[in-house]
């Protein structure tokens, strides 16, 4: 049940990188249920260039970042917060937060990971600042004190129903990062020609292609027009979803968490095929909807896609949803 008054008129400080629109949809949600948001990106550039030199290097955008931090605390001027909530944060360092909640010293804070704490440096250094910290990956939850558990949401436009005809077996819409093709093309080549796939891999910049077409051996026999530079809106990729009969997932190797696709999967009623086994003991596992493959060895079990699939109960549902999300990390 949606605690629809409790946020009516919290002031909230969002800071949060922009990430395939889901930034967004949280702060449309915040403001719906009636809170008064102000909203930042959590880095002072969002070129290509400069978010690979504050993944690599943070000291050499350390200058940037310091004046950005200058540049919101001269916006923020006169406003006072209920709650600051930082998402991730990559380019704040523990000085830049001390310095960000000292100008507003009555609010609560609050540090939100959906990245895992070995693919971003520096983050677990961040946790004592903050009143609270919740993280979407169980491994980092069990290996660190105080940091809470709170899985990723799908957004409301997985859930509308649309009358389509299902003309796709597999789909695949994901970022083409570590070994994600060659885990897909190894899935592929074991599939019965009956089965109708369809992939949209996405590379964030061309020049990420054109290293990793030269640097990664996957990449050596693969084809520039079977690669897209431009993300699906949420609503493009629901609609692929109403297409098809089930979705694969591809984690990150050094991620535990469930990622977005597998509740947006799951709450548009399709089924999901993904390496990521921490969806076995999360709640959401019944072999009628979900099948977990080997990354290395990923074979599709006989009879997974014939069986109908099994509607999440109303309780669940709402519990991976943005509103369930909301509840947790800014109630």
């Amino acid at each position: 049940m949606i605690k629809s008054n409790s946020l009516a008129g919290r002031r909230i400080l969002l800071i949060v990188a922009g990430f395939f629109g889901y930034d967004k949809e949280i702060v449309k949600r915040l403001k719906a249920r009636g809170a008064d948001v102000t909203v930042y990106e959590d880095r002072p550039s969002t070129t290509t260039t400069s978010k690979i030199l504050n993944r690599l290097h943070p000291a050499l955008v350390s200058g940037a970042a310091s004046r950005y931090l200058d540049y919101i605390l001269l916006q923020c001027r006169g406003k006072t917060f209920d709650d600051i909530v930082v998402i991730k944060g990559e380019s704040f360092t523990p000085p830049l937060l001390k310095r960000l909640f000292e100008a507003f010293p009555g609010a609560r804070t609050t540090f939100y990971m959906w990245d895992s704490f070995r693919n971003s440096k520096g983050a677990r250094a961040k946790l004592s600042l903050f009143d609270r910290c919740f993280s979407f990956d169980p491994y980092d939850v069990a290996e660190t004190k105080g940091l809470k558990l709170r899985p990723l949401f799908f957004v409301p436009s997985y859930t509308r129903q649309v009358e389509v005809q299902q003309d796709i077996d597999m789909l695949f819409v994901g970022t083409v990062h570590t070994d994600r093709y060659a885990v897909l093309k190894r899935f592929v080549s074991k599939l019965p020609n009956s089965i109708n796939t369809c992939f949209y891999l996405y590379f964030p910049a061309k020049i990420i292609y054109n290293v990793r077409r030269i640097l990664d051996p996957q990449f050596w026999g693969a084809k520039k027009e079977e690669f897209n530079f431009t993300p699906l809106s949420h609503d493009e990729n629901a609609r692929l979803y109403a297409r098809t009969r089930a979705v694969i997932d591809i984690e990150r190797v050094i991620q535990k968490g469930l990622t977005m696709r597998t509740f947006e999967v799951l709450a548009s009623g399709k089924k999901l095929i993904t390496t990521n086994k921490s969806i076995l003991t999360s709640g959401l596992y019944d072999p009628s909807n979900v099948c977990v493959i080997d990354r290395q060895s990923p074979v599709l079990p006989p009879g997974f896609m014939g069986s109908p699939f099994k509607p999440l109960p109303p309780d669940v549902l709402y519990r991976y949803s943005l509103d369930g999300w909301i509840d947790d990390v800014f109630l």
